[in-house]
């Protein structure tokens, strides 16, 4: 994602300018950023409730243990989601600065 963000951004530089490059940089940056460090901080939050659950609430097949793995699996599979839509807003936003590009 970092590779084709740079791309984009490169390719398009006489179109977005220094401040329409920087702007475009940061957003994407601190959006993924903020949204890996979330998923960090919910598994953390994760990870001291089952440590101090007891041994016995917290063996396989608990419903702890289930409702632990689910929202393990949730995070997850947000993150993937993420990544998915920053790949689309990216080709879409390479097709738009493509048409501006030929418009000039």
């Amino acid at each position: 994602m970092i590779l084709f963000t740079t791309y984009i951004i490169l390719r398009h530089f006489q179109t977005l300018g220094f401040s329409g490059t920087v702007l475009l940089a940061v957003f994407i940056g601190v959006q993924s950023f903020y949204q890996w460090w979330r998923a960090v901080i919910y598994l953390r939050k994760m990870r001291v409730l089952y440590a101090t659950a007891g041994f016995e609430q917290s063996g396989d097949g608990s419903t702890l243990d289930i409702v632990l793995r689910l929202a393990a699996r949730s995070i997850t599979d947000l993150l993937y989601y993420h990544f998915g839509m920053v790949i689309v807003c990216l080709v879409l936003s390479d097709v738009l600065l493509f048409r501006i590009d030929g418009l000039k």
